[in-house]
């Protein structure tokens, strides 16, 4: 799931049903407006994925000899997640199992269609962002060592003009941390914030690293002791702020910005006007997404619900909601919500031509 910038938009891919398990097609990826609330289903691509490389092994050390090769066999389309250009022309998808594998679907915004379909990366990502020239894709991806101790971390930009990407190496390193915990770029894609964690007894140690983008020279490094894992990380444009928030209650500071706190389990946010930093936020989680703000606002937060308390969800992030119609998701978070004046305090706060509804209708 990905949400536009300014919030308009939401895209998101529902997981394959038993009736659509042997279309190579897949599920489709669908395009929800947040301003009108209508749904479009994107086109989807008439071939699916290739199977996963296991380089012979299923597990290491697991050897699969006497398997034979499986070169007909195709995996439906699935997506692992998605990125919006900046200015909304332009829709990314990542495909393939564990984002391994997969291709890169770009679709035009304008009518749905599919403009172009890459061969995607060997390695497996965990984070993407369209860059500002539309035609540029930014990816984080790490790599646990066996021994348990590090990881490795790479950054990369691929050129998407040609034939097949061209990437190129922005940033590598390697750190004696439990990895990257969250990582967030600048509406103007010149800024790539990344925070680790490190365990210290009780304590955890935090390290916030801000790097320029497309240089991945460092501009800061700064750490903080806190009592809980930061959940996420938002940065503004150049000389904005850059915060760190948590999905659980407490208080902490870095750099003196107030660490933003969020009440309920919820597995992305995205902040909108970060400039004036003072943003107003569209949550997404379980399945739902809702329009809420402004980030140091604790009585909005508050109003939010624990996952335990919507009936036959799961709180597991893994366990989310899938399959139904955002349409659907939608008036299932207004009932759980049931607050009229909750859009109210994100007023004033979302940049122009960002949704400025009701929540609910």
């Amino acid at each position: 799931m990905a949400v536009s910038e300014d919030g308009s938009l939401v895209a998101m891919a529902p997981s394959l049903p038993d009736d659509r398990a042997r279309d190579v097609r897949g599920a489709p990826a669908l395009l929800y407006d947040t301003t009108s609330g209508k749904t479009v289903e994107l086109e989807r691509p008439q071939e699916g994925d290739a199977p996963p490389e296991f380089d012979n092994e299923l597990l290491p050390g697991l050897k699969l000899p006497d398997l034979p090769d499986m070169p007909d066999v195709v995996m439906p389309t699935q997506y692992a997640r998605f990125a919006f250009s900046p200015g909304n022309k332009t829709l990314i998808g990542q495909t393939g199992l564990y984002g391994q594998g997969g291709r890169f679907i770009v679709w035009d915004l304008a009518d749905g269609r599919i403009r172009r379909i890459l061969p995607g990366p060997s390695e497996s990502i965990d984070a993407m962002w369209v860059h500002s020239d539309g035609r540029s894709l930014l990816t984080l991806s790490e790599e646990y060592q066996l021994d348990g101790q590090r990881t490795r971390g790479v950054v990369k930009l691929w050129d998407l003009g040609g034939e097949a990407p061209k990437q190129r190496v922005i940033l590598r390193w390697t750190s004696p941390s439990s990895g990257i915990t969250a990582t967030d770029i600048s509406p103007d894609r010149t800024r790539l914030a990344m925070v680790e964690v490190r365990a210290d007894g009780l304590k955890a140690t935090t390290t916030l690293t801000v790097h320029a983008l497309p240089s991945g020279e460092r501009l800061s490094r700064e750490r903080v002791r806190t009592e809980d894992v930061p959940s996420g990380v938002t940065v503004a444009t150049a000389g904005g702020p850059v915060r760190m928030y948590s999905l659980t209650p407490g208080t902490a500071r870095t750099a003196g910005d107030l660490v933003t706190r969020i009440g309920g389990s919820w597995e992305k946010v995205d902040l909108l006007g970060a400039e004036d930093g003072e943003p107003a936020a569209v949550l997404v989680g379980l399945g739902m997404i809702a329009l809420v703000g402004p980030g140091g606002d604790a009585g909005a937060w508050s109003r939010l619900p624990q996952p335990g308390d919507i009936p036959g969800v799961s709180a597991s992030p893994s366990r989310s909601a899938t399959g139904t119609r955002p349409e659907e998701q939608m008036m299932r978070l207004c009932r759980i919500l049931g607050v009229e004046k909750l859009p109210a305090a994100a007023e004033g706060k979302v940049p122009p031509g960002a949704y400025r509804g009701p929540l609910c209708s």
